[in-house]
């Protein structure tokens, strides 16, 4: 549900859709057919993350959200596989994504991130595309300064996340001040 009006966006009103025919369909596992324009919502991956009795397949998901799948440690559960051209990403992420149990993202960069040779590849942002989460919360902790390429990566992030709430966490005095410099802090909440 959209945190604003308590109402299904259309992303999430799809893929509910399409939940509901896979079980009209029936079968062991169900599978879910998405094609290139799905946006997987977090709040429905979060519970049945936690439900062990879930069998689902996705048949045909993104990219992005294989990607994404698999940066979250859910590829497996739902039989995706990642394109063999993003395997790399996956293989040395330069982030660290977590998915709480209301749905809410959390992409959090590490010490070092800002020379990740896989920063400034496509994907590193495309993969937030693959999903159509409630919230998203970037935990700047390791970080201690903004590069021009964590900055590109960051606005590239906000924009294929949106149109979910964004915001920063934990970022240190001298990010802060770098953000609002950018004036960064006008398109997100900076905590």
């Amino acid at each position: 549900m959209t945190p604003t009006t308590g109402r299904l966006s259309r992303a999430q009103a799809d893929f509910h859709a399409r939940v509901a025919a896979a079980r009209r369909t029936g079968g062991s596992p169900l599978v879910i057919a998405c094609d290139e324009t799905v946006r997987l919502p977090t709040s429905f991956l979060a519970v049945e993350r936690d439900t062990p009795s879930a069998t689902w397949r996705l048949r045909n998901p993104s990219a992005a959200a294989a990607v994404a799948l698999d940066l979250l440690g859910l590829a497996p559960a739902y039989g995706v596989e990642v394109p063999t051209e993003h395997q790399v990403l996956v293989a040395d992420p330069p982030c660290r994504v977590h998915l709480d149990a209301d749905g809410v993202l959390t992409v959090s960069l590490g010490t070092g991130t800002g020379t990740h040779p896989q920063l400034a590849k496509s994907m590193a942002h495309d993969w937030i595309e693959g999903l159509a989460p409630a919230s998203v919360i970037l935990d700047l902790d390791g970080v201690q300064h903004l590069s021009s390429v964590i900055v590109a990566w960051l606005i590239q992030l906000l924009q294929n996340c949106r149109p979910a709430p964004f915001r920063i966490r934990n970022a240190r005095p001298t990010v802060v001040n770098q953000l609002r410099q950018l004036r960064l802090d006008a398109l997100m909440a900076v905590d």
